[in-house]
Parts: C-alpha cells; sequence; structure tokens
C-alpha cells in the first residue's frame, strides 16, 4: 500500500470498513476472498486476480510427508512463499530489476542447455 501512497485508514475509509479489517487482510489474519480483492484492487492499483494470488493460504508450505516428491514439493513451497515476503516489500521500480534480474538467470541457463 505504501507503494501507492496509501495507508490502511485511507483504504479502509475508501472501501466502507474498518482500519482493523485492512490490517488483518495485509497481515493473513484473515482470508482474503474475492470480494474484498474486487473492492480493494482499484485502490492499490493492481488487479484483483494479482491480490488474489499473494494470499497467505497460498504461500503456506504443504505438511511434510514420507515421500521424497511431496517432501520436494513442501520445500518449494516454502521458497516460494520467502520469495512471496520478499516480493512484497518491493517497491514497483525494485520488482522490474528483480524481475529482469530473474529474466537474465533463466537467459542464462537456457543458453546453457
Amino acid at each position: 500500500m505504501k507503494e501507492v501512497g496509501i495507508g490502511q485508514k485511507e483504504l479502509a475509509d475508501l472501501i466502507d470498513t474498518s482500519k482493523q479489517q485492512i490490517w488483518k487482510l495485509e497481515n493473513g489474519k484473515i482470508s482474503l476472498q474475492a470480494k474484498w480483492a474486487e473492492k480493494i484492487a482499484p485502490h492499490l492499483q493492481v488487479s484483483p486476480s494479482w491480490l488474489l494470488m499473494i494470499t497467505p493460504n497460498d504461500a503456506q508450505a504443504t505438511a511434510p510427508a514420507p515421500s521424497v516428491q511431496l517432501t520436494e514439493d513442501a520445500l518449494h513451497a516454502k521458497q516460494e512463499a520467502v520469495l512471496l515476503g520478499i516480493w512484497r516489500r518491493l517497491s514497483f521500480d525494485q520488482r522490474d530489476n528483480f524481475i529482469r534480474f530473474l529474466d537474465s538467470i533463466v537467459g542464462n541457463d537456457a543458453d546453457a542447455a
């Protein structure tokens, strides 16, 4: 929200809810549902689907399992959650730079293969 210059109270006023509700949504205390994403997204200059991709439930690691594949999947989910946490703290310019950096890594790996 800081990237677009809007605080919790201002966003709450814009969508007719409380600052506490926004805090709960922002901190993963309640799950972000489609109705909230549709109300919030225009004020944050993002799409509702973008907001829904980053809910805390999506970032949770799966429970450890006896199979190697499921254990690797859980590790990957945890790594994705870490990356998601970093992504959420980046400014829009930093996100652009981060994407360019990742593209350069993928491009280098593709050239080596």
